[in-house]
């Protein structure tokens, strides 16, 4: 049984999905608007996973399990939100990026490029991950943070301000940076 319908959105050829059933899980009856999808191919009709009413998940990108997408975030190109991730505020998730597990972007941060996100890691603020960095564990990045190229975060790490972490870097477990600085190795 189909849990959502694409419905005729007014921005040509983008549609609205329309709840069929109800999602306790998100808060969803049936008959409850979500987002704007350019197809089924966008949201699994499997699972609990949805993209709530303000959020767009278009292109080849994809939502599933049980992940969430909300506010007025965007998902695009052929970034991957799965399992329990969610995505939210004003931010983007584009490229090749995946957002897995229990990760949590949100703020104006974003995600792109071949960027992994995974654990319970949490991205927010004005934070950019890309190129094929990889935050993972319980890492939390915010202010105004870019991590890049293969760059690692990992652990219980914590990185706000303003830094740049890039090249093959690894920040770990119990470091905490928070003023500005450069990280490359």
């Amino acid at each position: 049984m189909k849990k959502y319908k694409l419905t005729k959105h007014n921005s040509g050829d983008k549609f609205r999905i329309e709840a069929l059933v109800n999602i306790p899980e998100r808060d969803i009856v049936a008959g409850d608007f979500g987002g704007v999808v350019d197809g089924e191919h966008n949201l699994d009709q499997e699972g609990t996973c949805w993209i709530h009413y303000g959020a767009s998940v278009v292109g080849n990108a994809k939502v599933s399990g049980s992940a969430a997408v909300g506010g007025y975030a965007t998902v695009l190109e052929n970034a991957l939100v799965k399992d329990t991730a969610v995505i939210h505020g004003n931010s983007i998730v584009y490229g090749n990026a995946v957002v897995e597990q229990n990760s949590v972007v949100c703020g104006t941060a974003q995600v792109y490029g071949s960027a992994v996100i995974q654990g319970d890691a949490e991205i927010g603020d004005k934070a950019s991950i890309y190129g094929c960095a990889k935050i993972k564990d319980a890492a939390v990045i915010v202010g105004v943070t870019h991590v890049t190229d293969e760059a690692v975060v990992c652990g219980n790490a914590f990185v706000g301000g303003d830094y740049l972490i890039g090249e093959k870097a690894v920040v770990g477990s119990g470091s905490v940076l928070e003023t500005s600085g450069i990280i490359v190795e």
